[in-house]
């Protein structure tokens, strides 16, 4: 009975054997031609670069991931070597997948392409065997037969020029493959060595680069800066500054508003236009340009910061004045002074003298700085202030102790070399509301 029993044993395992042995079989990759894809991102099959490829070249050849263009360098025969091992070739040029040289290079060792070697018994050599290891899903693992290297993408999403690489087992999508089954094509190659990174496919094909001015959303696409790239004399893509310069000159003749006539209502109520002054929004197209060219060439989507030479208080094209501001009528001899659209002061002043060269010229102007105290020189003078806020070059707002009286006509014949005169306590009381940036409205009522 125990000589059956263990008869009985045998045969079951020479069945489960023989099924074992029958399913890895059928889950071979059989002889034939493929393209090779990630299961990662089936749209991209293992592709060989050849405009760079030298006639006379027989090992090196880099192989990469391209979007399929049932091209020939996109298609490998495989086959059987070995019960278990299997040879890569391309239908092309007869290359085939080479692993690590070296031990030193294990693991680490970009995965390059060479001339088949075999020798006199017509055995392909130990280091160009690949164990396709099938999984459940249909999907393969292509480990190299001499070391515990696996071929892996660099990148876990696979992208136009991606490179490939030998690594240790993850198990990860980047280490799946599909084959797919294809033949031999009319287009024997294609330029695939000079990868666009924002097209489609592109590494760089979802870029975003987003800046916010005064209060509008400005997005810089993948698709504007593909329509960009230049191919340089050493075959190369390269995306030149002037083309952001050009992008950010349309966005300061789109938002820029120095120099634009703007609307401005008087405090006696009365809608005047202003056409004079360097107050308003300018950007600096070249700082903004570089900015841009540096964040498109690291990819992703990214927030752009627009450099400006010169900012308004607030942004309607023209009406960018706002409510907080310091207005001097001309005529009247008179400074008011604005903050939140609430009048905080109103006083006498004096300006230059009329009718001269010293005459104060009308416009919208940005307070350039504040100093406390300070000496003006000029011509033939040297006066001490304690309050200085300068708007239009060595014209500005300050305080006139040596006046006794200010208003009505003194400027027709002894008004200031330009600037504004004040009494000294309206001038302390502007000076502590004021900074850098706010607008002087001079005009005439």
């Amino acid at each position: 009975m125990k000589k059956y029993s263990v008869c009985l044993v045998m045969v079951l395992c020479a069945m489960w054997l023989s099924a074992v042995s029958g399913a890895e079989a059928k889950s071979m990759l059989a002889n034939g031609i493929y393209e090779i894809y990630s299961i990662s991102q089936p749209e991209l099959v293992v592709d060989i670069r050849t405009c760079t490829v030298d006639e006379d070249r027989t090992d090196g050849t880099q192989v990469q991931m391209y979007q399929t263009l049932d091209a020939n360098q996109q298609k490998f025969y495989v086959k059987l070597v070995t019960k278990k091992e299997y040879c890569i070739g391309a239908l092309t040029s007869g290359f085939v997948f080479t692993g690590s040289e070296t031990d030193a290079q294990a693991h680490t060792g970009k995965l390059t392409l060479t001339m088949l070697s075999q020798n006199e018994e017509g055995i392909v050599d130990p280091g160009q065997r690949w164990r396709i290891r099938p999984n459940a899903d249909g999907s393969f693992y292509i480990k190299a037969a001499n070391e515990p290297s696996y071929l892996t993408l660099d990148d876990e999403m696979s992208y136009n020029g991606t490179t490939l690489s030998m690594q240790k087992f993850t198990g990860e999508d980047n280490q799946r493959w599909g084959f797919r089954e294809s033949w031999i094509g009319a287009a024997q190659s294609a330029d695939t060595d000079l990868v666009n990174p924002y097209a489609e496919y592109g590494k760089r094909q979802n870029t975003s680069l987003a800046m916010v001015i005064c209060g509008n959303v400005e997005v810089l696409t993948a698709e504007n800066m593909n329509q960009w790239l230049q191919e340089t004399e050493s075959h190369e893509w390269n995306v030149e500054l002037d083309a952001f310069r050009a992008y950010a000159e349309q966005l300061a003749e789109k938002y820029n508003t120095q120099g634009v006539p703007r609307k401005f209502v008087t405090h006696a109520g009365k809608t005047i236009t202003m056409y004079k002054g360097d107050y308003g929004w300018a950007l600096d197209t070249e700082a903004t340009a570089q900015a841009l060219l540096e964040k498109a060439q690291s990819g992703g989507n990214a927030y752009v910061e627009p450099q400006w030479k010169k900012k308004a208080k607030s942004y309607v094209k023209g009406d960018d004045i706002g409510d907080s501001y310091v207005e001097v009528d001309l005529s009247k001899q008179k400074v008011w002074l604005y903050e939140n659209g609430e009048c905080l002061l109103e006083t006498d002043c004096v300006t230059g003298t009329y009718g001269t060269e010293r005459e104060t010229p009308g416009g919208v102007y940005s307070l350039s700085y504040k100093q406390s105290p300070a000496v003006l020189n000029g011509p033939g003078y040297s006066s001490p202030v304690q309050y200085w806020m300068p708007f239009n070059g060595g014209i500005g707002l300050h305080d006139a102790s040596w006046r006794s009286q200010f208003g009505g006509e003194i400027y027709r014949s002894n008004g200031s070399h330009g600037c504004v005169n004040l009494p000294t306590e309206a001038a302390k009381k502007i000076y502590e509301t004021v900074s850098k940036g706010y607008p002087i409205v001079c005009h005439l009522s």
